[in-house]
């Protein structure tokens, strides 16, 4: 995902900047290297330093007889699966699809070179696990992922019969380049009121989360809350209204205040992107904290490392699959094909009973499906929030005989009300003739209708490319998911003809053309919303909603050790504890849309079942142990309260949850 991908990149003269068209004749062999940064909501744990020697090593150890079960095998199940192996439990893993991959799925185009990227498809260095992993497995990233802006940009405003060419990467046209600069302005200075300091910049921040030191990393704590204090409740339009606009709160960043002509702009076109219309109603302190923690910054394009040290793109599902093998190799049972259709918990044996269900191709066309069941001491659902086994999960109906919840009820709250959003790509091979176009030709459009955003990628085909030729989130995705992928192509190059008639580029559309003349096997699109093993692309929080975040990301300190009074018994004590049970994805992230939210939120889950079961490697250094709940809390602040429950949650009983408690200084 990617909200602001020409703002903060390298560029000429900088280290890893990319300007000139990659082909199969000049190889990449450098990167940008990863760089470790705490995120805004958690500044107390440094990810990173927990794997001095690589993931390769455990965080700790587990009894073998403890047997774990993972619903899902995407890169965070994966990562879970082998974290747990090495600590020493056994772990089952459970995997619709026929083979690991998750959200990060990729198709290799027609052309056996090319790779259509169905989900994540840019990779920030600040993703420092990915990157690890990526290396440890011989892959790394190119750097410079082309979005528009990076190669010459088409961008056309037909409200205003606009179109011109952006061709100077770091330098958008017209007022464009004011919008730009406006947020980059804020990114680098914070704000000021009369020319004193009002709210500290986000680059002041970033230096601070990136410090090795817990100490000056918390620093960035109570410049965050100001930001809180100031901001919340605010949409991202609001935000843009108060910082840029005509009635600006504060001196404007960057010197000139945006016009309604120019937030429309935004709103339809963007900078680097499709236009943020569609996001104007979403929490603008979420979006911005994108920009905080560094997830928009020199995108690169995931490849394979060659013997010599070459790097040429590659599938990033890829980085799944091998991440799977090591993992089945150290004993890693896997069920592919297998849908897990209900969760109990068995009070008597304090086991989780999984019914499975599992469909086998047989010796013709027709599948067989048979029903099992499996026991296991823990679970970890690695799973979209919107399938249909966590909204059962997270039901108010749902209940057992038992009368026990495996969640808390804000944690279900926020698994069934917590906003999904949509999101369309449609890809298209064409032939790479763009790349020998004269210098400023234009490899990638945006514009404010159908399509929104183009984009061209060079995967070192020498004959093709693959066209981006959609991509569109929320309601932007919604409009379009009923037109199949031949429909919305045809729309798209009816569209290229209309806003490049009467320029340069009017045989542009004739270069958008499919390989094979427009068959339809180039063609592939995928409505994330419509995939019903996902039922969406990644979390987007509606305005009064990052609340519910907190709840996912600090579920797993429930696992931590609680007492209570024995009845009638003054003064003695028993421990309690709650079920082992998770849920955990970016999804369930301060980060999603991004790999490594996933990641850090497993090494979460991992440090507590380690930490319950067995013995961590690193105790003080643990998330487990350095977290005990939100850190801000998004307009008011949280406090712990106790848990009375002992293994389950009664229907009804609320004790447990994060309670929402004064207001933020």
């Amino acid at each position: 995902m990617s909200f602001f991908p020409s703002l903060l990149r390298s560029y000429q003269g900088e280290p890893g900047a990319n300007t000139e068209p990659r082909t199969a004749d000049t190889p990449v062999t450098t990167t940008i290297p990863p760089f470790y940064q705490s995120f805004i909501d958690n500044p107390l744990v440094n990810y990173a330093a927990l794997f001095p020697d690589g993931t390769s090593h455990p965080l700790g150890t587990l009894p073998p007889s403890l047997s774990i079960g993972i619903v899902g095998l995407g890169t965070t199940g994966c990562f879970g699966a082998q974290q747990l192996l090495l600590s020493g439990a056994s772990v089952t893993a459970y995997e619709l699809a026929p083979e690991p991959g998750g959200r990060l799925k990729s198709l290799v185009a027609a052309d056996g070179t090319s790779v259509y990227e169905l989900g994540g498809m840019r990779f920030p260095p600040v993703e420092a696990l990915m990157y690890m992993l990526a290396e440890e497995h011989g892959y790394g990233f190119i750097p410079g992922f082309p979005d528009p802006g990076v190669y010459p940009t088409l961008i056309v405003n037909t409200k205003k019969g606009e179109k011109v060419v952006w061709d100077e990467p770091g330098k958008p046209p017209g007022r464009i380049r004011v919008i730009n600069d406006a947020f980059a302005a804020f990114e680098a200075e914070g704000l000021t009121k009369d020319g004193r300091q009002a709210l500290c910049s986000f680059r002041q921040m970033k230096e601070w989360l990136r410090s090795p030191d817990i100490d000056t990393r918390e620093l960035a704590v109570p410049e965050w809350k100001k930001h809180i204090a100031t901001f919340h409740p605010c949409t991202f339009e609001t935000f843009i209204r108060r910082v840029f606009g005509p009635a600006h709160e504060w001196d404007v960043p960057g010197g000139e205040s945006l016009s309604e002509s120019d937030i429309s702009l935004f709103g339809d076109v963007g900078f680097g992107s499709g236009g943020f219309k569609h996001l104007f109603d979403r929490s603008g302190l979420y979006i911005m904290k994108i920009l905080l923690n560094s997830l928009e910054e020199n995108q690169s394009t995931f490849a394979k490392r060659s013997p010599e040290g070459t790097l040429s793109p590659a599938p990033v599902q890829d980085l799944v699959r091998a991440q799977w093998g090591p993992a089945t190799e150290a004993g890693l049972v896997s069920h592919f094909n297998t849908e897990v259709i209900d969760i109990t918990f068995l009070k008597g044996q304090k086991k989780f009973k999984l019914t499975l269900s599992t469909t086998s191709p047989g010796p013709t066309t027709t599948a067989t499906t048979t029903t099992t069941t499996a026991l296991h001491d823990v679970v970890i659902l690695t799973t979209s929030l919107r399938t249909p086994l966590m909204r059962r999960l997270a039901s108010p109906s749902f209940s057992h005989s038992n009368n026990l919840k495996l969640f808390s009820p804000s944690v279900c709250h926020a698994i069934l009300n917590l906003e999904v959003i949509a999101s369309t790509k449609l890809f298209n091979l064409i032939p790479n003739s763009t790349l020998t176009a004269p210098r400023g030709y234009p490899r990638n459009i945006l514009t404010d209708s159908v399509p929104g955003q183009v984009y061209t990628l060079d995967y070192g085909s020498a004959t093709t490319l693959v066209a981006l030729e959609e991509y569109k989130w929320v309601v932007g995705s919604v409009e379009i998911q009923d037109r199949t992928a031949a429909e919305l192509h045809a729309k798209v190059l009816d569209t290229l003809v209309e806003v490049t008639k009467d320029t340069p580029y009017a045989d542009l559309p004739g270069r958008f053309g499919t390989v094979n003349g427009g068959a339809e096997k180039d063609l592939i699109k995928i409505d994330w919303q419509l995939e019903p093993d996902f039922q969406g692309a990644f979390v987007l929080p509606r305005l009064g909603q990052d609340e519910m975040v907190d709840d996912l990301v600090y579920d797993f300190l429930k696992l931590k050790k609680k007492k209570r009074k024995k009845k009638g018994n003054v003064g003695e004590e028993e421990e309690k504890w709650s079920l082992p049970v998770f849920n955990v994805s970016d999804m369930t992230a301060h980060e999603s849309g991004w790999v490594e939210g996933g990641l850090r939120g497993m090494v979460n889950v991992v440090t507590a079942i380690v930490d319950r079961f067995g013995g961590l490697k690193q105790p003080a250094a643990a998330p487990v142990n350095l977290m005990t709940g939100p850190v801000y809390g998004y307009g008011e602040a949280w406090d712990v309260v106790e848990m009375e429950d002992a293994e389950g949650w009664e229907e009804g009983d609320g004790q447990g949850d994060w309670t929402r408690g004064c207001t933020v200084a």
